[in-house]
This record gives structure tokens, sequence and C-alpha cells, in this order.
């Protein structure tokens, strides 16, 4: 038997349901405001692995080259692309000698959301750099770098590569540096927590967007794998100067 009214007492409860989605969808989405404000960017670059770079490699083998050699490595960010849900970025080599070389990633997620953002944070060389049969050596101090008055902090964490053929153990380690940007946020530590739940990762940033609409339209990964070096400072030094350099902030309109 029906329970008189029982209908009407569904559906109240349904449309009260979908007002209270609608409103919170309209809460966190606000509009754009049409102002401009610095995003975070990475020159990209062509393939430089020609023979005209030849000349540039100084006298002997081995020697140092005046400018690296840049090998862009497509596929592998058509591979990253789909499970980072990022809009764009590059993925690609810099040779500078025989033994001396980086990989670098750079990915952006632009006219996202917290959920998309979330994997900015989640794919950590812990995770990539495992999945390839490295071991974790260290995690050392994060290093805080300035770019036109905005701090980003990277992590560097250093792996040993995995004996290539029939050698048993590892051979030589791999420094890497990994910063996260999100636009709005500029200064904060992304380091404090990260290695906890994985939601407590972007607190700062959901409490933010509670509490004031705001919506996380930019975020920026930047990262460097170097070898070939003897030491930490030595790779970090590196890495600033052959990627680093390329960074910028560049007006965005919303």
């Amino acid at each position: 038997m029906a329970i008189p009214g029982s209908g009407l007492i569904i559906g109240g409860a349904a449309v009260l349901l979908v007002s209270i989605e609608a409103i919170a969808w309209w809460w966190m989405h606000p509009r754009d405001s049409g102002d401009s404000y610095p995003v975070l960017t990475y020159q990209t670059h062509q393939s430089t692995a020609s023979k005209d770079n030849a000349a540039t490699q100084g006298g002997k083998a081995g020697d140092a080259r005046k400018e690296p050699i840049f090998t862009p490595l497509p596929e592998i960010y058509q591979t990253s692309a789909p499970k980072l849900r990022c809009s764009g970025g590059e993925v690609l080599h810099a040779q500078l000698d025989d033994r001396t070389g980086l990989h670098i990633a750079y990915f952006e997620w632009d006219g996202t959301d917290t959920g998309s953002v979330l994997e900015a944070f989640r794919h950590t060389p812990e995770i990539c750099l495992g999945s390839l049969g490295m071991e974790l050596v260290s995690k050392e101090k994060p290093i805080t770098w300035e770019l036109d008055g905005r701090s980003l902090v990277f992590d560097h964490i250093i792996f040993r590569e995995p004996l290539k053929g029939r050698g048993v153990g590892y051979s030589q380690q791999v420094h890497t540096f990994r910063a996260v940007w999100v636009e709005g946020m500029d200064g904060t530590d992304y380091r404090e927590g990260l290695l906890g739940d994985q939601m407590k990762r972007l607190g700062p940033i959901r409490l933010k967007s509670a509490l004031s609409r705001y919506r996380p339209a930019h975020a920026r990964v930047i990262q460097g794998a170097v070898r070939g070096v003897p030491s930490g400072a030595a790779a970090w030094e590196l890495f600033e100067k052959v990627t680093l350099s390329d960074l910028k902030f560049v007006k965005h309109s919303s």
C-alpha cells in the first residue's frame, strides 16, 4: 500500500538534491574574470640533433658541448598525457657529452579543475622511475628556486639505474628534480603532506576553492632526471642551466 503523499516527498527530495548539486556546481565554477595574470611557461625545443651541432662539442671526445643537443620524445608524451589528463606539454632529452645528459618533462593543465590538478601531484618520480626498475637511494632536502618574485619548490630525489645486460646490481645515480606550480597558489610548498593520503595533497587548493570560489585554471609540472654527474650540486647546476633557464611567466587572460 502506497503511503499518502510519498510521491510528493520523493519528488521534493529529488528537487532539493538537484538544487544542491546545481548550487555547488555554480559555486565551484565561477565565471572567468577577464583579468590578465602570469602563467608559468616552458620554451619548447625543436630537435637539434644534427651534424651542425658537431661543431659545438669542443675539441676532444667526451668534452662538454657548449650547447646541449635536444631530442624531443613525442611518443613518451603521447603515452603519458592520457594518464595525466593534461592539456599540453613536452618530453625531451638533452645530451651534453658522451656521459652527461638529462630527460626533461613538462606538463600543462589549462582550463582545468581540482580533479585534474590532482594528477599533477599523483605521478611522482618514485612511481614513474620505480616502475622502470630504478632503486630509490635517498630523498634530499628540497630546493627553493625564485623566478620573477615567485617560488618554485623542487623535490630532489636520487635513484640508481639497474645494470643493463647480464650484470647484477645497479649502475650510475640519477638525480631527479620536480616542482608543481598551480595558478593562484604561488609560494606554497607542495611537499607538505605529499607522501600521505592522496586526497590530502590538494588540501590548500580544496580549502581555497570552497571558501573563495577559487578554480585552479592553470597548473604545471616541470621535472628533470640528470645522469653522468659527480654530485647533487652538479646535477642541480646542470638542471638549472639547461631547463630552468627556459622557464618564464607569461601574461594570460582568463
